[in-house]
């Protein structure tokens, strides 16, 4: 059976153009249809910029059975449009929005993965069923990226900020998160950890040194954060990985748990900069958003982390719940701090958005804080009505705590 999987283009629904780096949902399901003996592809026509027409055009040449796509909050339209491009052909929708709503979704799919999809990709393209439900995976088991699947290549993408050297591509060393975040979407991911063995990081990591990347994105929850167990294991892949000579980027959580000795071992094996979830320096914030931090945790992280010679780059939220103007001011002040300090190198200021299958989303729908339309660009504008700061002031602190972070 033919499949092509696409990440539809949203830059026409919120006005930027996305062409960081490749999604891995469509390209590892590709590569585990191709090992079963189907034909496969992957086109990223988010990347190319492409408008509907460019799409159609692209999927009645290659005339796939199947047409497959990931839905997220930010591509739910472009989801539903691909649906009408794709035509008569069955459609196979999966992805956190997919999974938390889709009821919304239920008229232009013809099955749909509510869990993890490498087990059950293939009974999709054959079975009458409408949605599907999965074992977790064996992270060994799935098979390293075909990326000659993929359409554009490797140099098109310009790489996620902070930027080193390019070309930069994304890898996944773990699945799961314990921590409850009151605005986290993917529920999925949610539980204890799964990790992959040293082997088949190693593997995988020659497999990109081969191709010529230069950099490589660990998009992992919380690589670095979880407790030491999961601190040794990662010693033990940095130390396996360190003679590929490749440079490193990853997302990590703050804990005072966490030893100099972990981040030496990072740094030895090429990791230059951590994307730290700050939020907020306000311990009532941080409560009321789940996060399972204390300030302490903060200053704990970034300081061993610079110790060792890495780059902390703070993640922020604007208009967390009951936020105040104290609350705010505190981070402004302390981010400014740090900044001095040079514990905190740069950032990005988000504003608290509620996402289908998160908690927060429950709470406003209760609460009545959800508008009619939410705006394209949710995470980077005001999105919910509520009652502690008005969209201006949201603005207002959003670009304060910007300028003290990235001047």
């Amino acid at each position: 059976m033919k499949v092509l999987f696409v990440n539809p283009p949203v830059w026409y629904h919120q006005n930027i153009h996305y062409r960081l780096n490749r999604p891995l949902g469509g390209p590892i399901l590709c590569t585990v249809l191709e090992k079963a003996g189907h034909q496969a592809s992957f086109v990223d026509a988010e990347a190319l910029q492409w408008n509907d027409i460019q799409v159609k055009r692209y999927i009645d040449r290659e005339n796939p059975d199947v047409v497959a796509t990931t839905a997220l909050w930010h591509n739910r339209e472009a989801v539903k449009e691909l649906a009408v491009l794709a035509g008569d052909r069955q459609l196979i929708v999966g992805g956190p929005y997919a999974r938390t709503n889709w009821p919304d979704l239920e008229p232009i799919y013809n099955s749909i993965c509510l869990d993890e999809g490498e087990l059950v990709i293939n009974d999709m393209l054959t079975s009458q069923r409408m949605d599907y439900r999965s074992k977790l995976p064996s992270f060994d088991d799935i098979p390293i990226i075909n990326y000659d699947l993929c359409f554009p290549a490797d140099d098109w993408y310009i790489g996620n900020e902070p930027r080193l050297e390019l070309p930069e591509m994304v890898s996944l060393w773990s699945r799961g998160c314990p921590h409850k975040c009151i605005f986290c979407s993917n529920p999925i991911f949610k539980g204890k950890p799964r990790v992959m063995s040293l082997d088949r990081i190693y593997e995988e990591m020659n497999v990109v040194k081969r191709r010529g990347i230069k950099t490589v994105f660990v998009y992992s929850d919380e690589l670095i954060g979880l407790g030491p167990k999961y601190d040794k294991w990662l010693e033990e892949v940095c130390e396996k990985i360190a003679p590929l000579q490749l440079l490193y980027k990853t997302q990590g959580r703050c804990s005072e748990r966490q030893q100099l000795s972990t981040f030496e071992a990072m740094y030895a094996a090429g990791f230059r900069v951590i994307m730290w979830g700050i939020e907020s320096f306000s311990q009532k914030v941080l409560d009321n958003l789940r996060k399972g931090t204390t300030p302490e945790d903060i200053y704990h992280s970034l300081r061993l982390s610079k110790q060792a010679g890495i780059k902390n780059y703070g993640f922020f939220m604007v208009g967390g719940i009951d936020e105040t103007e104290e609350d705010f001011q505190k981070t402004l002040l302390t981010a400014e701090n740090m900044r001095k300090q040079g514990l905190l190198d740069h950032g990005q200021v988000s504003v608290m958005t509620a996402e289908p299958g998160s908690e927060l989303w429950g709470l406003a729908s209760k609460e009545g804080w959800l508008p009619e339309a939410p705006p394209a660009r949710s995470h980077f504008e005001p999105y919910l009505n509520i009652p502690w700061a008005s969209h201006e002031e949201l603005l207002r602190r959003q670009g304060l705590l910007a300028e003290v972070i990235t001047s």
